[in-house]
Order: C-alpha cells, then structure tokens, then sequence
C-alpha cells in the first residue's frame, strides 16, 4: 500500500478495506495486531491453522493461508501501509 492509500488519494481495493477493518477491530478489541491475526480476521486462517502456528508446526504462512502467495503479500502490505499510517498519525 502505498502513502496515497494512507492519505486517502487513491480509492482502497476491496482487499486493502477488509485488511484495514479486521486491523481496526483487533486494535479496539485486544490493543495489539498480528498479521496472523488479520488473515484469521478476514476469513484465510482457520482457528486450526492459527493453533499449529503458534504452536510451531508449520513454518510459513503460505502453507496455511488458501489464497495465492501474491494475493497474501498485498494483503500483509496493506497491514504495513495500515500500521504505518497509524504510527505517523501518534507522532
């Protein structure tokens, strides 16, 4: 995600919204945010693969996550350009 989407210049993918939404909701819930956290909020994680990765049994994300390897890294860059804009906003 780039500092347009952050500024809010460039209109959000429908991807990049449920990103920021489930980032959103984590923050007002627990006060922290995981990408693993995310992908589970947006519905590419069940409870089961959340489990086996923290408990160390698998080794990537991909593994877990039913989507594409480039469709989960627009997903973890939307979380960064999100937790971003949130941390030039505190300053």
């Amino acid at each position: 995600m780039s500092t347009d989407a952050v500024s809010g210049t460039r209109p959000q993918s429908r991807l990049e919204r449920r990103v920021v939404a489930a980032a959103e909701a984590l923050l007002a819930r627990d006060g922290s945010v995981s990408a693993v956290g995310v992908l589970a909020a947006i519905g590419w994680l069940p409870q089961s693969a959340v489990d086996r990765w923290r408990q160390g049994r698998v080794e990537w994300l991909e593994q877990l996550a039913p989507v594409r390897t480039d469709k989960l890294a627009a997903a973890l860059e939307h979380l960064r350009g999100w937790a971003a804009g949130k941390w030039a906003r505190h300053q």
